[in-house]
């Protein structure tokens, strides 16, 4: 029996779906549907990934093909039309999805920046972007990330999930001098109002020396903006 057109057109697709993941070893967000001007469509919000067994395909991979990254300090910075920032106004960066790769976004955005800022600025502008542990209120002095530098920041290698849910995410973040050194930060998202903002700890951050990307999430390039 002849097979109809719809269901004939339905297996070449999922055939060329496949053939894509198998021969380009490509994220799945790589077979998303075109829209109706014939754009690729953005993915929607994976499961995170642990970097475990059984996991499926890695957030990062997931997001890369839609983020472009923007030279600040000399990092660069993820930006999205999908995950945001949909505001930048000087060196403040606001407006992130609330989904997990909004809270991503957001957290590398939001340390470096925190980072970078300098001078009597630094209090201004965080309280747009940052809330203080534990009562999460507004900074009113600096607070060291644990990497700050008026020079030129870090590389961000990647990051490993530690938990999230609708009102928190944590993560830790791979970061890379410029002499290949690894160092990870530990950064808290709080969903505030209608946005990400850091959580900062009341007595700053601080890096630990990494021995190589075990159990994070590698971003397919090195993001130098």
């Amino acid at each position: 029996m002849t097979g109809s057109p719809d269901r004939t057109r339905l297996s070449r697709s999922v055939f060329g779906c496949l053939a894509t993941v198998i021969v380009f070893t490509m994220p799945v967000a790589a077979c998303s549907s075109p829209t109706a001007t014939g754009q690729r469509a953005a993915p929607a919000s994976r499961a995170l990934d642990s970097a475990t067994a059984g996991d499926t395909v890695p957030l990062a991979l997931v997001m890369a093909p839609w983020i472009t990254w923007q030279h600040w300090h000399g990092t660069g910075l993820p930006a999205s039309p999908r995950w945001g920032p949909t505001r930048v106004q000087g060196d403040v960066a606001t407006g992130f999805s609330h989904t997990p790769e909004g809270a991503v976004v957001a957290m590398m955005q939001h340390q470096a920046r925190l980072a970078g800022i300098g001078g009597t600025a630094w209090v201004s502008e965080a309280r747009a972007m940052a809330v203080v542990a534990p009562a999460d209120r507004a900074p009113d002095r600096r607070v060291p990330t644990g990497f700050d530098s008026e020079g030129e920041l870090p590389l961000f290698a990647g990051f490993r999930w530690v938990s999230f849910n609708p009102d928190r995410a944590v993560a830790d973040l791979a970061l890379q001098d410029g002499d290949g050194r690894l160092r990870s930060v530990h950064a808290t998202e709080k969903w505030v109002g209608a946005d990400w903002k850091a959580e900062l700890p009341a007595n700053g951050g601080s890096v630990t020396p990494l021995p190589g990307l075990d159990g994070f999430q590698p971003w397919p390039r090195l993001p130098r903006g």
